[in-house]
């Protein structure tokens, strides 16, 4: 069902600059963040999973305020794993989707603000796992330093999913992916993100160019300068020790 005040408060988020007052007004009023707000188109049917399209895909470029929104969003109850019409549906869309093509600073803070309100290990899955698709099968060239660049945006989201215990311990894929079981040091430290330096090792690819795929990430401190994390992408640690 459509309501006008789930249309009124998708507008009012795409208002530029967002009021975030008469925002947490409308959901006081009952607004609600996944109600559905447009038929036949699904990126945009509902509210949440609309503005996550819009925004996230706009990388950095996205409203600094869409964090304070979501935000807004949890403290009312907002929950996008309990949708309308099931993600399965392909007149639903995921929110957590894009997040596996736009990694950046104003998106790794809204993922972290999910994480910290309980996202599941499935839901989170969505984004590492997109993103780690379309690296390995689709875009994963590492041509040039743009390129490298969004790739270290990836190894963080990756790392800061993992910091989450009730994520990692439930998802046997990710602990592969990151070789949780060669590595020592406390995951939860990820959370900061900015923390760290990568090095990446693409003597192991496979197909004669620098890529994403069967590439070894060295992950160390910057405050010492340490080693403190490997792991190989598409590759395990006896493969690449050979």
């Amino acid at each position: 069902m459509i309501r006008e005040i789930d249309q009124e408060l998708y507008k009012a988020c795409t208002k530029e600059p967002a009021d975030l007052n008469y925002i947490e007004d409308l959901l006081k009023a009952g607004a609600d963040p996944m109600g559905r707000i447009i038929d036949g188109y699904k990126d945009k049917n509902f509210l949440y999973p609309a503005l996550v399209y819009e925004f996230v895909g706009a990388g950095d470029d996205s409203p600094k305020d869409f964090y304070d929104m979501t935000a807004l969003f949890l403290r009312y109850g907002m929950d996008i794993e309990k949708p309308e019409t099931d993600y399965e549906n392909p007149d639903s869309y995921n929110p957590l989707w894009p997040f596996g093509f736009y990694s950046g600073e104003n998106t790794l803070k809204i993922l972290n603000l999910l994480l910290e309100h309980g996202l599941s290990s499935e839901a989170a899955g969505q984004a590492w796992g997109h993103a780690i698709f379309d690296y390995f099968d689709v875009w994963g060239e590492l041509e040039d330093d743009f390129c490298y660049e969004m790739f270290y945006y990836t190894i963080k989201m990756i790392m800061l999913i993992a910091s989450y215990p009730h994520v990692l311990n439930a998802d046997k894929q990710l602990q592969d992916l990151i070789w949780f079981s060669q590595n020592t040091y406390d995951v939860k430290n990820f959370r900061n993100w900015n923390g760290y330096d990568f090095d990446v090792d693409t003597g192991k690819c496979s197909r004669g160019f620098p890529e994403v795929y069967r590439s070894i990430v060295t992950i160390k401190e910057k405050t010492s300068g340490l080693p403190v994390w490997k792991m190989g992408l598409g590759i395990s640690p006896n493969e690449a020790n050979e």
